[in-house]
């Protein structure tokens, strides 16, 4: 049965990095929320808005992929575990097997780089271009995870962590 690889985490880790490696490697489809939130910013939409109609475009897509047997990797933050959750109702409604990566970064150093790099190309998705607002923003760095859920700390090299990625990928069970 076809499933979704789930990669999520805070803003600046690397999910995208780590999602498009993982998707050229297992010539697997990528859905990512913040391409879609990026192509309909210039309607003028509220941030709200757009978020919620993004959410929407990427379930309406993974369902359409999932139904045509695909497999799918899933690039979105999910980083609130109301949201994780949410997501998880629906996958389990549609009934679509999820394996989740929760993507991380335990030094700051290299998380305020990457930070810093943003400010020289925000896109419009990167509503935080500064470290410090960032942590202020969530008021913690920390993004809970889950049972089953494979960890990644992204200041390790991403070949290395597409490396762990596919080798758990080939004995992990679907979270739901």
């Amino acid at each position: 049965m076809p499933g979704v690889i789930l990669i999520r985490g805070k803003a600046g880790v690397g999910k995208s990095t780590l999602a498009h490696l993982l998707s050229a490697h297992l010539s697997v489809p990528l859905l990512q929320k913040d391409v879609i939130y990026d192509a309909l910013y210039e309607a003028g939409i509220s941030h709200e808005a757009l978020n919620r109609i993004s959410e929407r475009i990427l379930l309406t897509q993974l369902q359409v992929q999932i139904k045509n047997g695909l497999d799918v990797i899933v690039d979105n933050s999910y980083h609130y575990p109301s949201h994780f959750h949410s997501f998880r109702r629906w996958a389990d409604q549609q009934n679509i097997h999820v394996k989740s990566v929760l993507l991380t970064c335990s030094n700051e150093a290299v998380w305020k780089k990457r930070f810093e790099t943003r400010k020289n190309n925000p896109r419009p998705n990167h509503r935080i271009t500064d470290f410090e607002a960032l942590r202020e923003h969530y008021g913690t760095l920390h993004t809970e995870s889950f049972p089953d859920e494979l960890v990644l700390n992204s200041i390790h090299d991403a070949n290395q962590l597409l490396h762990e990625l596919v080798r758990w990928l080939q004995h992990a069970k679907p979270l739901y």
